[in-house]
């Protein structure tokens, strides 16, 4: 069987003037930790904490937040911090995704270009018939770790 390997772009960072990009070491202390839950779908439970800037969703393997919801695309999107936010990024997606934000609902969906949008604490995203709950925190406490996997094994 023939596999093929797709390769996304780090587009943000091409997008970025120079005076919008801060040095490694402001970033690591502004940005925050993300929490992501899964609320319900195949993966009811599981808990990951993220202190990186960047998190990758799917059900591939290689994401770091992989899901085993068969409606989710193999690299379906991901959290990424940039210019002091966190954004979801859509990569293009099959069927896409629902955010709710503030209690507005958004459906992030194009083909032919990747979609964002600016997430908050308490946002949550519907992907495939996976229901997930962001939570951000200032920083890393020192008592956690930071992939922590509450939930169940998915091999």
């Amino acid at each position: 069987m023939l596999q093929e390997k797709i390769s996304i772009p780090d587009e943000p960072m091409q997008n970025l003037k120079n005076s919008d990009r801060q040095s490694a070491s402001d970033e690591d202390v502004s940005r925050p930790t993300v929490d992501l839950t899964v609320l319900s779908g195949p993966d009811t439970g599981l808990h990951r904490m993220f202190h990186v800037k960047r998190v990758t969703v799917g059900r591939g393997s290689s994401n770091d937040f992989a899901r085993s919801d068969g409606f989710v695309s193999n690299f379906n999107g991901e959290f990424i911090y940039e210019a002091g936010e966190l954004v979801y990024r859509d990569l293009r997606s099959r069927h896409g995704l629902l955010v709710c934000v503030d209690n507005v609902s958004f459906h992030l969906h194009n083909k032919k270009d990747t979609t964002s949008i600016k997430v908050t604490n308490g946002t949550e995203l519907q992907i495939g018939c996976t229901l997930i709950r962001l939570s951000m925190r200032d920083r890393l406490d020192d008592t956690d770790t930071e992939d922590e996997d509450e939930g169940p094994d998915t091999g």
